[in-house]
């Protein structure tokens, strides 16, 4: 059955969320704090669960409803959840400012985006009732009631795009007072309408590219159109390769003739400036003098001139390994988000935290991950206009990143103990945020050298964790594109820190129970980075793009090559241990 839920804080008690928007609000424009008097924030979930109406009533009273701290509206079928006619409307009545103007913001995820509230929901449901639903939906957002006599629908509009709402993630309706006060929300047929439901277009078949007489005008315009962020040179260098007689020759034995957009999508994850660090990498000519990289030449140049006994590993892993003592290694490590932070703090915040807790983890055999640590690197809040319409005004991008941050340690069970802000208008149109994380392993795991990883032909690749969807499609190559009009949806992404914390504890207990070989992060690129790390330990690797687990149909084989969803890792796991593999992540609840 379809259902609505919306949880208010009781009109007695202080309600926090609303209060913190009223002072984002206040940042923001001072004039529009003050046309409003009053604000409450309810939490929202539409539901499509195919299980009785007791049922229902029977998990929602136990799981949404503090019957000490909250109301809970649900149309007909909870009405004594809450006051007098089990309504929004016992709450705006109770307002101090009688008669009033209301109105309402509601907001709700677009299709495809990961909603970390809504999957929880679910999952308890099925706990509660003690049964598996796995036809069941869930989406969750907000309603923002307010209340002042001057708030018109500019204001209101104004209050959705640049406080409650990110218009890459989510959508946004405002809601008359006649509408607050009414029950046809709760329908279900409207609920069936607002639940978001990902729909997939076209044909999920391998396409062929025939490059070889593409002119470089093509060739860009086939980079653009696909947001590869290659260059002319680099397409041209790719065309020359496919174009050659022994490749030609080769494929041909395999039955393969022009490029696949799969083979294309590789190379250019692989060579975005996120994979392969090109201006890193590059030549450099100063002053008469010719320096063959700065990374290799000051990073890790330096680093092995002066080398010391309890270095264990530098940049070979995913986070560099030093001595802590004689039983324990620490890791640590720091990575950048850009332009992601420009369109979605929030989130970028949120996954960086995540991806520099993945990188610990998958340092190594699987270091625990014990502290985060950031730094961001922005420009004035003091300013009066965004950089572009694409990007945020800085306020409301340190507003993001502090939430994100917060959100993305604490909620994935990993203290955040420091941090720092840089403000410079050089980084008005891309924001940089640092996202550090340090950890701890035994040095000895299994007998072997905690810095040392096997892979053997034969070991099985197992992804472990969250679903592959479309967002994280093209993320490596986004990082590098700046605020720009090809920003779209799936270069921007939510973390889920509960699924990553779930997934975490499980890797430390399977290899304490030494139930892998390897492990590496599901990072940049996807599956054709992840693997092809790992694969260089064993000779190669063999994929079948068909056993991946994702979080709706219509997903191309290249997307499912290529995205970055997040909370993943790839583990070599040994033909012998597959079962016990598998066994323990169904009782840990871990894909």
């Amino acid at each position: 059955m379809f259902a609505r839920i919306e949880i208010a804080v009781r009109p007695d008690m202080a309600d926090s969320a609303a209060l913190n928007l009223l002072r984002r609000i206040e940042l923001i424009d001072p004039q529009v704090r003050r046309q409003i008097r009053w604000a409450r924030y309810l939490e929202v979930y539409w539901l499509d669960i195919p299980v009785s109406r007791e049922e229902l009533i029977t998990a929602l009273s136990e799981i949404c409803w503090d019957r000490v701290l909250q109301w809970v509206f649900t149309g007909n079928l909870m009405p004594a959840a809450a006051g007098k006619t089990g309504g929004l409307q016992d709450l705006m009545e109770l307002a101090p400012y009688r008669p009033g103007k209301f109105c309402g913001i509601e907001r709700r995820f677009r299709a495809g985006v990961t909603d970390c509230k809504g999957n929880s929901l679910l999952e308890a449901i099925e706990i509660v009732l003690g049964k598996k639903l796995p036809q069941s939906r869930a989406s969750s957002g907000g309603l923002l009631v307010l209340e002042g006599p001057s708030l018109n629908e500019d204001t209101q509009a104004r209050v959705a795009r640049e406080i409650l709402c990110n218009e890459m993630l989510e959508t946004w309706t405002l809601v008359p007072e006649e509408g607050l006060k009414k029950n046809e929300r709760f329908h279900q047929e409207r609920v069936k309408y607002d639940l978001p439901k990902m729909q997939t277009r076209g044909s999920i078949s391998v396409e062929v590219l025939a490059l070889k007489n593409m002119s470089d005008v093509e060739l860009q315009s086939l980079s653009r159109a696909r947001y590869l962020d290659l260059s002319v040179e680099e397409m041209k260098a790719i065309q020359t390769y496919f174009g050659q007689s022994a490749v030609l020759e080769k494929r041909a034995l395999l039955g393969l003739s022009d490029p696949t957009d799969v083979e294309i999508e590789i190379i250019a994850q692989a060579w975005s400036e996120q994979s392969k660090h090109k201006i890193f990498d590059a030549m450099v000519h100063h002053d008469g003098t010719v320096i063959n990289g700065l990374f290799k030449t000051y990073i890790e140049g330096t680093t092995e001139q002066v080398r010391k006994p309890w270095l264990l590993s530098a940049f070979r892993d995913n986070a560099g390994i030093c001595v802590f003592d004689e039983d324990d290694a620490f890791c640590v490590n720091v990575e950048t988000h850009h332009s992601t932070a420009g369109l979605e703090p929030f989130g970028a915040a949120l996954t960086g935290v995540l991806a520099a807790n993945r990188d610990i983890l998958g340092c190594g055999l699987g270091a625990k991950p014990i502290f985060n640590t950031n730094v961001n690197c922005l420009a004035s809040p003091e300013l009066k206009e965004a950089p572009s319409e694409r990007g945020l005004h800085p306020r409301r991008i340190l507003d993001g990143i502090t939430r994100g941050v917060a959100a993305g340690s604490n909620q994935s069970g990993v203290p955040f103990l420091n941090g720092a802000t840089v403000v410079d208008d050089r980084y008005l149109s891309d924001p940089l945020i640092f996202c550090g994380s340090g950890g701890l392993m035994p040095r000895l795991s299994a007998g072997e050298p905690c810095e040392v990883k096997k892979v053997l032909p034969g070991d099985r690749i197992c992804i472990v964790g969250g679903l592959s969807g479309k967002d994280g499609v093209h993320s490596a190559a986004f990082s590098a594109l700046g605020l720009s009009d090809q920003a779209s949806a799936t270069s921007v992404q939510l973390g889920d820190p509960m699924t990553q914390n779930r997934m975490s504890d499980f890797i430390q207990e399977a290899r304490e129970l030494g139930l892998f070989r390897a492990i590496t992060v599901h990072g940049a690129g996807g599956l054709s980075s992840g693997v092809s790390e790992l694969a260089l330990l064993s000779g190669g690797a063999q994929i079948d793009l068909s056993f991946v687990k994702t979080k709706y149909p219509g997903i191309k084989p290249f997307e499912l090559m290529v995205s970055e969803s997040q909370e993943r890792m790839i583990l070599a796991v040994p033909p012998l241990q597959l079962t016990g593999f598998l066994a323990l992540a169904g009782r840990r609840g871990v894909n």
